[in-house]
């Protein structure tokens, strides 16, 4: 006799199924638990854990007011360099950007020392919610020397990526330490990310120099974990 399956299993396969073929694509908004359980008649709690289950494994991403909706796993590759638009397009998502700071900084000597200016240098700060398919992915604060970049502040960075206005000022990264970690977000972070103040995320630090050695950016970048992984190879 065989095993009978629990049935927020069955509906989770289902749904995976419909993620699979295409019906569900990422960025739709999946049908609300009352409207599963009425379609598959099973009860709200079996349609809860299943919905639960596919947002631990990446599928699905709850949104606090807006309901679920599919996404798709972000495959970020730490060997080459690369923006986050290309990453988030390479995964069939369309990127988008809301800058939330903008502006020229003076007098913030420790993030002066990481871009080895001199203190009373000028910074210019770009603090932007990175979207796929209108879902936040991460949300990145970067710093550059206003002085390479003096008319920084007449670009639209959410319509331009700081990557393609680079590319345009003729400025070559070749070199780009990046450096990881997990911390929780505070009540502000969260809020962007439309995730619980104390959630833990991927913190990385980009640091990109140009064909001179100069530090030409520096940015940290609180991404979020349930639809991002990551690919390193071993060179032999």
């Amino acid at each position: 006799m065989g095993v009978k399956m629990p049935k927020y299993v069955l509906l989770m396969e289902r749904i995976k199924q419909k993620i699979e073929d295409g019906e569900y694509k990422p960025g739709d908004k999946i049908p609300s638990e009352r409207e599963m359980a009425a379609k598959y008649s099973i009860n709200r709690m079996a349609v809860k854990n299943a919905i639960n289950k596919l947002q631990e494994e990446g599928y699905l991403k709850s949104i606090h007011g807006k309901g679920t909706f599919v996404v798709k796993m972000m495959n970020r590759n730490l060997e080459t360099l690369t923006g986050l638009s290309a990453s988030i397009k390479g995964k069939g998502l369309t990127p988008s950007s809301k800058v939330i700071v903008q502006g020229i900084v003076e007098g913030f000597t420790e993030m002066n020392e990481k871009l080895h200016l001199d203190k009373e240098a000028k910074l210019y700060r770009l603090l932007r919610l990175r979207l796929g398919n209108d879902i936040p992915i991460a949300l990145e604060d970067a710093y550059i020397p206003l002085d390479l970049f003096p008319d920084i502040e007449e670009h639209n960075f959410e319509m331009v990526s700081l990557f393609e206005y680079m590319e345009h000022k003729r400025i070559t990264i070749t070199d780009s330490p990046q450096f990881l970690t997990i911390e929780k977000l505070n009540e502000r972070e969260a809020k962007y990310l439309e995730v619980l103040p104390g959630t833990s995320v991927f913190a990385f630090i980009y640091i990109h120099k140009d064909l001179n050695g100069r530090v030409v950016e520096y940015t940290k970048s609180y991404t979020l974990g349930d639809n991002t992984s990551f690919e390193v190879r071993l060179n032999k």
